[in-house]
């Protein structure tokens, strides 16, 4: 197996901006949902799931937490555009009535016009999405998210949960790999 070299990954964002950016995201969460009742969080599996579980411990409404696998990237450096889903149990947002969208990164908006195609669906129309990237640039649909942590340029990132091939996740800053 050829492990990809860390020195070739530039910081973009550090541990400590990360730490700031997220206390950010969770006052914004809180205030948000403060007086709404029980809010039904969804964690796209696998790289939102650092970001996730640091913002958890920092939301302070009843909550109840959920993970689903979507993906558009298939061991590549671009998305492919054709986005699966597993893991979603609808049946588990029967009573739900604040959901929250949890992902690391909103680049092209094809997994999230999927989840918000499915949920509607399913009667689910009352969703918010927080992202702690924002990539602008290479949106497809006309999608952003409600609670957005840092703006990024058309580059792939690493680290926090982000990947190349499975590696990378658990580098405690955000990065790109140079090749």
């Amino acid at each position: 197996m050829n492990v990809p070299n860390i020195e070739n990954v530039i910081v973009r964002f550090s541990e400590e901006e990360i730490a700031t950016k997220v206390s950010f995201l969770a006052d914004q969460i809180n205030k948000y949902y403060q007086d709404s009742g029980v809010l039904d969080v969804i964690s796209l599996a696998n790289g939102a799931l650092i970001f996730t579980a640091d913002l958890l411990r920092q939301i302070n409404v009843p909550l109840r937490l959920h993970t689903i696998k979507a993906s558009s990237y298939f061991n590549e450096m671009k998305s492919s555009g054709k986005v699966t889903v597993t893991s979603l149990n609808l049946e588990a947002f029967d009573e739900a009535s604040n959901l929250l969208i949890i992902d690391d990164i909103l680049d092209t908006g094809n997994t999230m016009q999927k989840l918000k195609d499915i949920f509607s669906e399913a009667g689910l129309e009352n969703f918010k999405i927080c992202t702690l990237l924002n990539k602008r640039e290479a949106r497809q649909q006309n999608i952003d998210a409600d609670f957005s942590g840092f703006d990024v340029q058309n580059e792939f990132l690493i680290g926090y949960g982000l990947d190349f091939q499975g590696f990378f996740r658990n580098l405690k800053y955000i990065g790109v790999l140079e090749n």
